[in-house]
């Protein structure tokens, strides 16, 4: 039987997965979009500045190709109700 190691308070960094490259990173290095508030007619993804809004979360990391290729990312349709554009404002 495996000892449990023990954890010091502050040591659990969350990971998040590029939804473009699917790589794992630290969550504070990614650039995290949300799900628009309201289901309005020609609404995109919005980018979350502080990484504190509520909602469903995507991310990219920051690599130039993933940050090209994530506006075509059309994964968020099905996970945001299905909003229809795809367009990320705040880019």
């Amino acid at each position: 039987m495996q000892a449990k190691t023990e954890r010091t308070s502050g040591s659990h960094v969350p990971l998040r997965t590029c939804v473009v490259c699917r790589g794992r990173f630290e969550k504070g290095l990614l650039t995290r979009y949300v799900c628009p508030a309201t289901a309005t007619t020609g609404a995109g993804l919005v980018r979350d500045t502080d990484n504190r809004t509520p909602g469903r979360g995507f991310y990219h990391c920051q690599s130039e190709a993933c940050g090209r290729k994530f506006p075509a990312f059309a994964g968020w349709r099905k996970k945001c109700k299905g909003e229809e554009n795809v367009q990320t404002q705040g880019a």
